[in-house]
């Protein structure tokens, strides 16, 4: 094990030390661009299990991941949009990351379904740095924005999520359940959420076309949808949507009331959802189509029908590296947390998802060949550690680990991080 301050040198040792199952091979893909691929999908299919898939900025359409590790990257400073994605059949050895992708085009596919799906994965499912959002106009065909359902191990670092408003036709359903429009719907999973934000889709107003026919307005939806499961969410924002506004009949009619705003997380079916530092705010209320008829009511901040929910008492830490560096290229490594404690950082080539509530977080790593230290954290709460990428060794494309942070605040108190996830490549790339 490397015990040690982060310094070049102790990044060249972890270097030469890198086991034979972290070496791994590199695809690129760029739509209009000299590259390995120019779809995505063609590059998912043919790439090793095992391999980064590093994509360059443009717009690429749906994909889908299916029993094989695999790690898909957006490079250094890229912008790269999808369409609709799906991570399904991992195995309890077999790990996905997906990195700095924004999935907010069109479903290929013309159904109603989520924009993001982990379906019956054993295996570790890392979302760092994305966004998903649905694009206007396509609530027809967008419900809960990610839907994860009997998963086991689903991490959620920096990502932004917003829930499609809902629609006045049929929900729609998906693998036989029911699709909300929440932002995040879990069932029956263990999902951590760290550092990010979700808002839950609007409820649709209440349309009416003459005297005899109406659709009545819709209750907004959740920042987060527990059904069954367990949720941890450190330092992240949970909004619940706004509610659909009531109307009234021409002529005189009868009026329509506001429908309710949704919760910022809602927790049902026995689900269990412990959050640290976590900002809920329940959704307005729609207004009411007029006298008698009354506005909605503003969603709760957690709303729990059927579960429990727990608060933890500590600062919440933060680690983030450049997801892409290259051999010769510089690493920055970011730690924000407690100001005076001291930063250290773990790195390990293996994943894990195991909730401890005596580090007041989710402990990522199953073990850590390396134990660096940041030092101490300033006044400003943001330590910057800055360093070159060495030579990663002859036939050697690439190196995949995952870093997660340990804060050291006063005497006895210690507070796991944000996990990261660290990619470095040849220079060739």
């Amino acid at each position: 094990m490397i015990r040690e301050s982060l310094t070049p040198r102790s990044l060249l040792l972890l270097a030469l030390a890198v086991p034979a199952g972290a070496q791994i091979d590199v695809v690129t893909v760029d739509d209009d661009g000299p590259a390995d691929f120019s779809d995505l999908q063609a590059a998912i299919d043919a790439a090793p299990a095992g391999a980064a898939v590093l994509v360059a900025s443009g717009s690429y359409g749906d994909f889908e991941i299916a029993s094989k590790s695999l790690d898909l990257v957006a490079d250094r400073d890229a912008v790269v949009r999808a369409g609709a994605g799906t991570v399904r059949d991992l195995a309890a050895d077999q790990r996905v990351v997906l990195h700095a992708i924004r999935i907010e085009l069109f479903p290929a596919s013309g159904e109603t379904q989520p924009l993001l799906s982990i379906l019956d994965c054993e295996g570790h499912v890392l979302v760092e740095g994305v966004t998903v959002e649905p694009p206007p106009g396509s609530e027809f065909l967008v419900s809960a924005a990610v839907w994860v359902r009997d998963s086991d191990e689903v991490l959620f670092v920096r990502s932004t999520v917003v829930g499609s408003e809902e629609s006045q036709g049929i929900i729609g359903t998906h693998a036989g359940g029911t699709l909300p429009g929440d932002a995040v719907h879990v069932v029956r999973s263990r999902v951590a959420l760290f550092e990010s934000e979700l808002t839950g889709g609007d409820g649709a107003d209440t349309l009416v076309f003459n005297p005899e026919s109406f659709l009545f307005g819709r209750p907004g939806r959740a920042g987060v949808g527990l059904s069954g499961g367990f949720v941890f969410a450190a330092d992240t924002r949970l909004t619940g949507g706004k509610g659909g506004d009531g109307a009234v009949l021409p002529l005189g009619g009868a009026c329509f009331p506001g429908r309710p705003g949704g919760s910022g997380a809602s927790v049902t079916d026995g689900g269990e959802l412990v959050v640290l530092s976590v900002v809920a705010t329940g959704g307005s209320g729609g207004t009411s189509g007029g006298v008698p008829c009354v506005d909605g009511l503003d969603g709760k901040p957690i709303d729990v029908a059927d579960g429990k929910t727990e608060e933890l008492f500590a600062e919440p830490q933060s680690l983030e590296a450049s997801r892409a560096a290259r051999e010769g290229e510089l690493l920055t490594v970011t730690f924000r947390g407690t100001p005076g404690g001291s930063a250290f950082v773990a790195i390990s080539f293996g994943d894990l998802f195991c909730f401890t509530r005596a580090l007041s977080g989710v402990l990522a790593l199953p073990n850590a060949p390396a134990i660096l230290s940041l030092g101490a954290v300033p006044g400003s709460g943001v330590l910057v550690r800055t360093l070159p990428v060495p030579e990663l060794g002859p036939g050697i494309a690439g190196v995949s680990a995952t870093a997660q942070g340990l804060a050291v605040v006063g005497p006895t108190e210690l507070v796991l991080s944000s996990p990261t996830r660290v990619l470095l490549l040849d220079g060739s790339f």
